[in-house]
Parts: structure tokens; C-alpha cells; sequence
């Protein structure tokens, strides 16, 4: 690419009245090519310098990058597994609920010579111990989920990553970074 700029350019610089700077005769044609090709290079080499440094700059960044994107990563992971874990604890203790209450209305309605007062106060307190466990689960739950997203917003700040430095595709479903 230098070699063609240099054939293209160098008889119109060859004609351009370049003259030597310590005498005051004029250059032979030899003499302003060689000055020409000089100046070519000069350009060529600060043209290239710059291109390293802006290289240089493109990689740090990438790196910096990089490191962020895998400490997010690691934090996505943490809070995911939480999440996980959370909803695994609320399901058993549902379950637990569920099966409590099914076997207090069993024993409500199946129990011999039950009056129907008895019967009444036994399905009452099987559904309000089913309520008191199901909010406590609930409670539990929510508790654990937003545990999970404080401590994920934390090591994510931790990371130095912001949203400009994500990828478009992770800010625009604002999932990982704000609940």
C-alpha cells in the first residue's frame, strides 16, 4: 500500500520546487524523489505508530472488559443458584403445607361421631395452619430472592461493570442489573 501511494505521489512531490535547505540550488530530480520517499516514510511511520497505540488501547479494553464480563458472570451464577435454592426450600415447604392440610381435612371429615361443630373447627384450623405455613414459605422466599439480587447488585459494583459496558443484548432485558 506504501509502495503504491510512493509510485502515485512521488512525480507530482518530484515537481513540486523542493529545494535543499542548505544550499540555495535546486534538487535534481534523484534528490527531490529521495525527499519525497523520505516523507512518505515519515507519514507512513507516524501513521502506523498511532495505529499501535490505538491497537494498544482497543486491547486494554478488551481486557478490561473481558475481566468485568466474568466477574458479572461468577455474580449471575451466585444469584441464579440463590434463586434456585429459594424456590427448591419454598417448594418443600409448600409441599409440607399442602400435605399437612390434606391430612388435617382427611381427619376432619373421616373422624367417627363427629359432630358437625367439631368438624367445622377442625377444617377452620387446618386452613389457617395451611395459611400461617404457606405465608411463612412465601416470606421465606422473598426474603431468599431478594438476598439473591442485593448481593448480586453488590458484586456486580464490585466488578466495575455498568450497564454502557455490557453488551446491548444483557442491558436490554434489564433482568441482571435491576429488579
Amino acid at each position: 500500500m506504501v509502495l503504491a501511494t510512493l509510485m502515485f505521489s512521488l512525480p507530482a512531490l518530484a515537481t513540486d520546487g523542493v529545494t535543499t535547505t542548505s544550499s540555495s540550488t535546486p534538487l535534481t530530480q534523484e534528490q527531490k524523489i529521495l525527499e519525497a520517499q523520505r516523507k512518505l516514510e515519515e507519514r507512513f511511520q507516524a501513521a502506523k505508530l498511532k495505529l499501535q497505540e490505538k491497537l494498544s488501547s482497543l486491547q486494554a479494553k478488551q481486557a478490561n472488559f473481558s475481566a468485568a464480563a466474568a466477574c458479572v458472570g461468577i455474580a449471575v451464577n451466585t444469584r441464579e443458584l440463590a434463586i434456585a435454592n429459594a424456590f427448591s426450600t419454598y417448594s418443600a415447604s409448600q409441599l409440607a403445607a399442602l400435605n399437612a392440610r390434606a391430612s388435617a381435612l382427611s381427619a376432619a371429615w373421616t373422624a367417627p361421631s363427629s359432630t358437625q361443630k367439631q368438624i367445622k373447627t377442625a377444617v377452620d384450623s387446618a386452613w389457617a395452619t395451611y395459611r400461617t405455613a404457606h405465608k411463612t414459605a412465601v416470606s421465606a422466599h422473598n426474603a431468599s430472592t431478594t438476598a439473591a439480587w442485593t448481593a448480586f447488585k453488590t458484586a456486580a459494583k464490585t466488578c466495575k461493570a455498568t450497564q454502557s459496558s455490557l453488551p446491548v443484548d444483557y442491558r436490554s432485558s434489564g433482568q441482571d442489573m435491576a429488579q
